[in-house]
Formats: C-alpha cells, structure tokens, sequence
C-alpha cells in the first residue's frame, strides 16, 4: 500500500489500527485512530477509518462528520472511497457514497476500478438509467463486451420496472447488439441467449433463427439446448412444420423432455401455446414430467379431419419412443397419450356446435388414458403431480368411474411387491380426494373413507419402521387427507368432535414422526380456529421457520396473534419478518452486482431485482450488505 492513499502514514503504523478493527476492539481502535489523526489531521484515509470505529460504537453522528471531512477533500483513491462506502452503506446513506464516486470519477475519467465502483452504486440505489449510461462511457472507453451487455440488462429493467417505454428501449438494445456483432462478434453465450431474446419481443423471429444458425451458434456446447431454443422462435413466427422437425429430433435423443413433447403437439397442432416469455425463463422440467409450463391453448385453426389425422402422426411416433427394454425410466412418451386425449377433448368443446353429428364432448377417452398411466406409472410418488391438470376436464360421471377404475387396478395388482402396492393405493386415494367425489358423499361414507385412510397409515407406519425418524415415511401425507375429511365433517355438521378427531389424529401422527411440517401447519390453524392460542404458537416454534419461510409460514399464525393477547410472541414475530425484508432488499443488490460481474445476464434480466422497483426513488430504503473491513 502507498503513503499516498493513507496520507503519509507508514503502513506499520496503520497495522494495529487494522488489527483493533479486524478483532472488533472497537474502543481500542478509537484511541488508536485518534492519536494518529492528531499527527496526521490532513490524511482523509484516517478520518474515513475513525468514522467507521465511531460508527460501530453507535455514534453516527460523528462519524458523519468525520466522513464529510473527508469528502470535502474530494479523494480519488479507491481504498480510502470503499473505506467511506462503508460507513455510508452502514448508516444508510447511499447516496452520500455515490456522490463521492461521482466526484472521483469526474476527476478520474479513465480510472475502470472507479468507475465500476460507481456502477455498484447506482445498482445499490436501483437507479437502472444512470447504470446504463455508466455502463455505456465504460464500453466506449474500454471496449469491453461485457459493459454493453450491462447497459442492455439495464435497459431490459427499465421496461420491467415501467421506468421507459418498451417500444423504443427495445429497438436501441437491439441496435446496439447488432453493432456489436457486426464488428466483433460476440464471446459469451448468455449475450447470444439476451440478443434471441430482444428479437423475440420485438417479435423479428425470422433473423433469430438466422443468428442461431449463423456462426454464433456456435457458442452452445450443448447441442440440444440450441435446437430448443430453435424450436421455440419457430414455433412463435407461426413455421409450424419447421418447429415440428425440430421438436422431433430433439425427441429422438432425448425422448422424456416433456417440454419438448408439448411444444412438438403444439406445432403439429399449429397452436401458439409456447409460453411468451424470454429465452431464461427457469423452472422448466427438462427431464420430467410434472412440470406445467404451458399457457392454456389457442383455438385450433384446422379442421376436425386435419386435426384427427396430425394427432395420429403424433401418437404414431410417440409410440415409437415408448420402448418397453429402456434402462432409465421414461414417463414422457406415455404421459402424452394423456395430453392428446385431453388436447381433442379441448378442442370438441371449443368447436362443439361445428361437430359431426353423432360425436359428443366425453371424457371417456381422456378417462382411459388416465387409467393405462395409472397402471403403469401408479406407484410414483410424481403420479399424481402428473396428471393432476386433467382431472378438472372430467365430466362427473366419468370421474365416478375413474374412481371405480383405480379401485380394481389396485385389486389386479395384488401381486406386486408390497411397498409398490402400498404407493399404488395412496395414490388412488389422493387421485380421490382430487376428483371431488367427497362432496357427493354422506356424512356416513366420509367417515368411512376416513377410517380406510387412517387405516392405511397404520400399515405404512409397519413399513416405514425401518427409516430413519427424521426421515419421511411411506404415506405420510394420508393423515392430511384424512384430517381434512374430518374437517369436513364439522363444515356439514358443526359438531367439534369432528375437529377434535382431526386434532388427534395429526398429533398422533406428530408422536410418531416429529419433523413433519404439514401435521403442525394444519395444527396451527385448527388451534387458532377453536381460539386455543397457545398450543398453535407452541407447534409453531417447533416449526424454526427462517429466511424465506417467514414469508410464506408467517400468515398461518399472524392472524391468531393479532387476535390475542401474546404480545411478546406478535412483537418477536412482527420483527423477524421485517428484518427479512430489510436484508433481502439489501442482498438483492449485492446478488445483481454477482450476477453483473459474472455475466449471468439471465439472473439480472429475467430474475433479478424487479420486485424492488418500487424503492427506485428512495436509495435510503434500498442499501446493501455491509461487508467487514479487512
């Protein structure tokens, strides 16, 4: 370190200062500070460093202080600027650390480290216009890729945020890529992946697929991923046979991808049903199957006859993928034989009066489908997961026979190893419970399918004995079934020793495995219904909820709370539920300036910060997290 940056003071003499800090002997460091502040009063590196001691000591006034002593004399030197960013960032004073980067880089105007301070500063305060503009005078003075890409991920959150008008930021993104490959092509792919995707919004899919098999195609290293994303742009521009070739072969090497199974239906179909959303968008299931991605379905622009015969050609080739001697278990290609039976169900009742005659609207045929998936894949824990979405297209008398259907196929299948019979029978429970059958029953028959429920637990209780306890069991989730069939009990009847069976039971299901979080949230809510308080905020704890789950725990016990008197408990709460607020809104900052430098555009563009946009005007509010000083 030079004398310069510490204003003549030896680095020696700096050393035990650093190691009072470091060891958090914050009075120690005060003494120490202030004596050599006394031989050094015009070294702004040590005010800086006796604001930050008086800081952790709870005098923020005077540090304050100290720290515009230190401003005004307009330092340019890194260390001693991150040092005062630091007190700022602790007192909440963003702007005041902004304002000194502004000044430095004024002075400063080739310096890169000042300038990508003063980048973080604008992303701390949310202020996506400044950081595109510093983003830009970084790409014109160095050249750098990667500040261009930070300009047009600004540029993409100003349209998420509403701070500017899509119709003209987009065009000024797009340009300004195209510049930029025109003369020097373009190094990472998460910048090809953000140029696909300006295209795609302003809706110029034709020269997306012309870049995606240009040379920068070549950035992929995974094939497959390329061809989706082929797949996608073709089958938004409506070249909907084009699509289908594309989305058959990536079937023919990777036959389970759901998405891809979906989006070659669509395009065989010609139906615009990809999800609108940009090139990032997460959450897709590759692999599996229970993911639904899908927005609801265009209405069909082909006849009945075309549309019989494309989805015979579609089941025609999935069957092929259906191969009995695979090694690695396949879902997909049957799953499809569910989504073709309800995709022609869908489209006889959007075009029913213009139906032959003698043809009707049933659920019959998508029934069946549900059954032959049942057979094979009813014993997975995803079964239900899968075919969840189709069971509201059922029509009532064929959900009484889908109930009846998957009685007898557990019946035929006695033969099968026990835990797979097991599995089997739960998930003919909850397809059940699913259906809707409940409210057609008597008081009588629901009690009765109750008692079957608990009955079974008892029997994956035997079975789960060797699992370790912190371990889930087999059919845990049955008591859950059966306590809500209680409860709805006590809606027809109003008698609380209904609810009272559903409380013992869930206890009782506590007793044996302790750590299951859905007995104790039900158990919450029904304590705070009956207004027992006290044992719902004792379950509650047992809960140790942190981080994100007081987001989403917290309202099962707020309410009850409110209404009490367990004041101690509702202020503890209260405040753990603001902090995480606080602190995320905090980290979330710092997560963009990670994603920035390591040029995760998807992460900034797509699942960034825009939740905060609000906090764009008040950079008081929106600070981050204040690292040590080492």
């Amino acid at each position: 370190m030079g004398s310069k940056a510490t204003g003549g003071v030896a680095e020696r003499r700096l050393r035990p200062l650093w190691d009072a800090i470091d060891g958090r002997k914050y009075k120690s460091a005060l003494k120490l500070a202030s004596g050599l502040l006394a031989k050094h009063p015009d070294s702004p590196y040590l005010l800086v460093l006796k604001g930050l001691v008086l800081e952790r000591l709870g005098k923020a006034d005077e540090a304050l202080a100290l720290c515009q002593q230190a401003r005004d004399k307009e330092p340019v030197d890194d260390l001693i600027l991150s040092t005062l960013q630091i007190v700022y960032q602790r007192l909440n004073r963003l702007n005041e650390a902004t304002l000194s980067y502004e000044v430095a880089c004024t002075k400063c105007p080739s310096n890169l480290e000042l300038m990508l301070a003063l980048f973080n500063c604008y992303a701390r305060e949310y202020n996506f216009v400044k950081q595109q503009q510093t983003a830009m005078k970084m790409y014109k003075a160095f050249g750098e890729e990667r500040f261009l890409l930070w300009a047009v991920c600004n540029i993409y959150l100003q349209i998420q945020c509403g701070l500017g008008d899509g119709k003209k930021l987009l065009p000024l993104a797009q340009a300004l890529l195209k510049k930029r490959i025109a003369s020097h092509g373009l190094q990472e792919l998460e910048a090809l992946l953000l140029y696909i995707a300006i295209l795609q919004d302003l809706g110029m899919f034709e020269t997306a697929s012309d870049v995606l098999s240009s040379q920068l195609g070549g950035l992929f290293s995974i094939k497959i991923e390329k061809e989706k994303l082929k797949g996608e742009v073709l089958l938004r521009s409506h070249q909907y046979e084009l699509a289908a070739g594309v989305y058959k072969e990536i079937l023919l090497s990777s036959p389970d991808d759901w998405e891809s199974i979906l989006r070659f239906i669509d395009a065989s179909l010609q139906v615009s049903s990809v999800n609108p959303s940009n090139s990032f968008s997460e959450g897709e299931n590759q692999d599996g199957c229970s993911s639904d991605v899908r927005i609801s379905p265009l209405p069909y622009h082909l006849s009945e006859d075309q549309v019989d015969e494309r989805l015979m050609l579609v089941k025609t080739f999935l069957k092929e993928l259906q191969v009995d001697d695979m090694k690695d278990l396949r879902r997909g290609p049957f799953l499809a034989m569910v989504e073709i039976e309800n995709r022609i169900l869908l489209y006889k009742l959007l075009v029913g009066p213009n139906l032959q005659d003698g043809k009707k609207n049933s659920s019959k045929s998508l029934a069946h489908s549900l059954i032959e998936y049942f057979k094979r894949f009813g014993h997975l824990p995803c079964f239900l997961p899968d075919i969840k979405k189709y069971l509201i297209h059922l029509e009532d008398s064929e959900r009484h026979w889908v109930a009846e259907a998957l009685d007898a196929s557990c019946l035929l299948s006695q033969s099968e190893p026990p835990l797979r019979l097991l599995r089997r029978r739960i998930a003919a429970f909850h397809v059940e419970d699913q259906l809707g059958l409940i409210a057609t029953m008597s008081e009588r028959g629901i009690f009765a399918h109750a008692a079957k429920m608990i009955k079974l637990y008892l029997d994956c209780v035997e079975m789960s004995s060797g699992l370790d306890p912190q371990e889930s069991m087999h059919g845990e989730e049955l008591l859950v079934v059966a306590s809500n069939l209680f409860i709805e009990l006590f809606r027809r009847s109003q008698k609380l020793a209904f609810l009272l069976e559903a409380l013992l039971i869930l206890e009782f299901g506590l007793l044996i495995r302790r750590f299951n979080f859905n007995y104790k949230l039900i158990l919450i809510n029904l304590y705070s219904f009956l207004g027992a308080v006290g044992p719902a905020v004792d379950w509650y704890k047992t809960l140790d909820v942190k981080n994100i789950l007081l987001e989403t725990v917290s309202h099962h016990i707020m309410p009850a709370l409110l209404g009490s008197l367990h004041w101690l408990d509702l202020e503890s709460l209260l405040k753990e539920v603001i902090k995480f607020h606080e602190d995320y809104q905090k980290e979330a900052a710092d997560f963009s300036i990670l994603a920035y430098q390591h040029c995760n555009y998807s992460k900034e563009c797509f699942k960034g910060i825009s939740p905060y946009c609000h906090d764009i005007e008040y950079p008081s509010i929106a600070s981050t997290h204040n690292p040590e000083v080492e």
